[in-house]
């Protein structure tokens, strides 16, 4: 669990420190540290040695850099080469809290730019090694350092350090940057991340939905340009065959002219009759080829069928056997019982002289037991034996009925194809008859005229053939029609595909703008802020009291919009004094410490008051500060610098972090 207590920060050749550098051990200190500094570089008089920039300010820039490689200072100031010293090429920056260690290691180069190595550690037991390091490339490790703080390096500044430069005060910032800070420090980041991906996604859904629906609108498009292809092509087909119809039609009015002119001729009728002989011969020939095909597909079946019949008796022959050893192995298991019984029965009665089945020894009263015992048993395992072997029996019974089954109906399918290649050899023997008598019909021999006639007549009838086996057989546009229907299937699976995934992507929309509703600015958020204002207006009231015994009130709404009041009088931020301004800020900063930990049950254990009664406050309100000081105290580490002789006077007897700078270097004195 996250607790935000700081243990240890140490610095060499950073900002102000040189090599001997500063570490600072933070349960080394009580509750109330003064940070005094000494400057030696310039000394001032006699009775007042000078402290500024001493480097005092220094410490929570320490940790502000450490945690996030930023300053407190504004982002002109303490930057790039800056964080090392001038005198140095080389910084080193470590800080502990909680189960943490961040290490970032700065170098100068000759052109003044300075590169940074950020590395990171978590142990609960403070070992540092391999094992322990879980650094990645500096974003991602970055990223997981404020992970596990869970403050931004705003919230950061506005809760932990308070200095002369209102830079992080909360009343400074604009409405949007409050609202982060707030979520911020009421662990409400991830609800923003996830309103920020709802959103993304339902933009790409939308996006996505109408990308899907322009697709599914070209493919049902495409499926009705199929479908049109395929009732164009079938209506040409139909044209198609129709005009074939036509063709067959009028060939048949033309042999059928022809015929009757022939016919009329002096020899006509002979030679129609003779035609008709021969086209009954060609017929008769083309039946015969049919006949044989069929019968030589029927006997290519039954050469198969045949095989399959031997190979079923020859199982079924099998199975028999098997019946007849279980059969013989049943037999002898019933014989066994028979003896088994008959001996059971005889001991039980104490039949003395009886003859033992095992060692054909005579049975007597004295070791009749052993005997019954085993006699017993060998019956008892003759029962299982036979009930085993009998259910085996009917398993091999049952497989031997369904073979006989199956041999039948092979028996049938065979006897039924041997008659039909019966048939088969009938009709052959019966159209050869006919066309061996057919044959015997002479031609009759006509006038040239007559001769020509039937020759157009034979080969009008050709024609004839060609034409009704063209309009019989396969249309040119079937192929088409296939193609057409199969592009136009193809098609139709794309479309309703598609129309599936459109369906689902419309159906997921609602769910992801629920919640992005759910994490906006309106809801989970909003509700939680809702709820934490007025403990917030309370503990600034509660600060207020203290600081300036409540003559100046300040509250927000659930839109953080400040309204503060002077004396019950309207007054305005902006338009408050710089002593006003620092305490009425310093109130709302700790506000916000003590709502932080209420709602996650911790906040940092430190608090740097930097320089907290400059800017105006008067001597009257130093009491209230010193106060507030303590207050702070119970709870957290508070670490004051000041130069307010009033303060510092109360302050007296506190521990200290005293410092010295000569020659542009400040050392931690001991």
């Amino acid at each position: 669990m996250r607790s935000l207590k700081f243990h240890y920060v140490r610095a060499e050749n950073i900002l102000c420190f040189g090599p001997e550098g500063i570490q600072i051990h933070f349960k080394d200190y009580g509750n109330v540290v003064q940070v005094i500094g000494l400057n030696l570089d310039h000394p001032g008089s006699d009775d007042e040695p000078a402290s500024n920039a001493a480097g005092k300010s220094s410490l929570q820039e320490l940790l502000s850099i450490g945690l996030y490689g930023r300053t407190v200072k504004s982002p002109t100031k303490n930057k790039g080469g800056q964080i090392v010293n001038v005198l140095a090429e080389k910084g080193v920056l470590e800080v502990q809290w909680d189960d943490f260690r961040v290490l970032r290691t700065f170098k100068k180069s000759k052109t003044g730019t300075v590169t940074c190595k950020l590395q990171l550690w978590k142990s609960p037991h403070h070992i540092w090694d391999d094992k322990t390091e879980i650094t990645q490339t500096s974003d991602l490790t970055q990223n997981e350092i404020e992970k596990q703080l869970g403050l931004t390096h705003h919230a950061f500044c506005n809760v932990v350090i308070f200095d002369d430069s209102n830079t992080y005060s909360f009343l400074e910032a604009d409405l949007p940057t409050k609202r982060q800070v707030v979520e911020n420090l009421l662990d409400l980041d991830q609800y923003r991340g996830y309103h920020d991906n709802c959103k993304e996604i339902v933009k790409e859904l939308k996006r996505k939905t109408e990308t899907l629906t322009h697709e599914y609108e070209h493919l049902q498009s495409e499926v009705d340009s199929a479908a049109r292809r395929v009732t164009t092509v079938i209506e040409q087909q139909t044209a198609w065959k129709a005009q074939k119809k036509r063709a067959i039609l009028e060939l048949q009015d033309v042999i059928t002219a022809k015929q009757k002119r022939l016919e009329s001729s002096d020899t006509g009728e002979a030679l129609s009759n003779w035609q008709k002989t021969q086209d009954r011969i060609v017929l008769l020939t083309d039946e015969i080829t049919d006949y044989e095909a069929k019968r030589l597909k029927v006997e290519q079946a039954l050469v198969v069928a045949r095989e399959k019949l031997e190979n079923a008796r020859n199982e079924r022959f099998g199975i028999n056997e098997t019946m007849q050893q279980y059969q013989l192995i049943l037999k002898e298991a019933q014989s066994e019982l028979d003896k088994s019984l008959k001996l059971v029965g005889s001991l039980e009665s104490f039949e003395d002289g009886a003859t033992c089945p095992y060692c054909y020894g005579t049975i007597n009263r004295q070791n009749y037991g052993t005997v019954l015992i085993n006699t017993r048993h060998t019956a008892e395992k003759c029962r299982n034996n036979i009930a085993a072997t009998t259910e085996a029996i009917g398993g091999e019974q049952e497989k031997y009925t369904k073979k006989s089954s199956a041999i039948q109906m092979m028996q049938d399918k065979i006897a039924e194809a041997e008659a039909k290649v019966g048939v088969f050899e009938g009709k052959i023997r019966k159209n050869r008859k006919e066309i061996t008598e057919l044959s015997q019909l002479p031609k009759p021999e006509g006038t040239t005229t007559e001769q020509v006639l039937e020759v157009e007549i034979v080969e009008l009838k050709k024609q004839l053939k060609s034409k009704n086996e063209e309009h019989d057989g396969q249309s040119p546009y079937m192929e088409i029609i296939a193609q057409a229907e199969k592009e136009k299937t193809q098609k139709e699976k794309e479309r309703d595909d598609k129309g599936k995934e459109l369906q689902d992507t419309e159906a997921e929309l609602p769910y992801y703008q629920f919640w992005q509703e759910a994490f906006g600015d309106n809801g989970i958020r909003k509700f939680v802020i809702d709820g934490i204002i007025p403990a917030l207006n309370s503990r600034i009231a509660y600060w207020l009291q203290i600081l300036i015994d409540g003559k100046i009130e300040l509250t927000f709404n659930n839109k953080l919009e400040e309204t503060i009041t002077r004396s019950g009088n309207p007054a305005s931020y902006h338009n408050m004094s710089n002593g006003e301004r620092r305490r009425v800020n310093l109130a709302v900063s700790q506000a916000f410490s003590y709502v932080m930990m209420l709602n996650s049950g911790t906040c940092p254990s430190i608090v740097f008051l930097d320089e907290i009664t400059g800017g105006g406050i008067d001597r009257a309100g130093i009491p209230g500060v010193y106060n507030m000081i303590f207050e702070l105290a119970k709870e957290r580490q508070v670490f004051v610098t000041t130069h307010n002789e009033s303060l510092m006077n109360l302050l007296h007897g506190c521990e200290s972090i005293r410092l010295k700078k000569q020659n542009d270097i400040t050392v931690l004195l001991s």
